[in-house]
Order: structure tokens, then C-alpha cells, then sequence
């Protein structure tokens, strides 16, 4: 990318792929396989946590919540979204 003068300016860096929401589900997912448990852990319904889940799945190119958590560990999602959750509730 160029500025208006010509020089060289820094890529953005990417945008996450889930919303902060979906990331606070992404995580609990890990711990909690169950929509009802999700939905209890951060105080919406559970239809709420399945229309995100659904969302997630496409977003991820997964087809259920199994390959859903397997994308996140694999990505560190739970490791860096975990850390970040644990220092707000400090």
C-alpha cells in the first residue's frame, strides 16, 4: 500500500474471522459442549448460541461443532481469546 507522497505504508493487519461474541462462544466451547451451558455461561438463550454457531460454521468452512472446536484449538483461539477473557475479569 502507497501514500499520498509515494512511501510505503504498513499492511492493516487482518480482521479477525468472529466477532467478539463469537469468540467469547468459540472459547466456552472448549469447556462446555453444550448449547444450554454455553447460553448459561454468559447469560443469552440458547437459540442466541445456535444462530452463532451456525454463522461460525460457515465462516470456518465447518459443518459442526466438533470440526468447529478443532478449527479454534488448532488456530490458538482458545489460548489467545482464553487469556484475554481471564485478564478482563481481573
Amino acid at each position: 500500500m502507497k501514500s499520498a507522497k509515494g512511501a510505503s505504508l504498513p499492511e492493516p493487519p487482518p480482521r479477525p474471522l468472529f466477532s467478539p461474541r463469537e469468540t467469547q462462544i468459540a472459547v466456552l466451547l472448549i469447556t462446555y459442549p453444550r448449547t444450554k451451558e454455553i447460553a448459561d455461561q454468559i447469560g443469552i438463550t440458547e437459540q442466541a448460541v445456535k444462530n452463532s454457531l451456525s454463522r461460525m460454521f460457515k465462516k470456518a468452512a465447518v459443518s459442526n461443532r466438533y470440526e468447529l472446536r478443532a478449527y479454534c484449538i488448532e488456530r490458538g483461539l482458545h489460548v489467545a481469546a482464553g487469556t484475554r477473557l481471564m485478564q478482563s475479569c481481573t
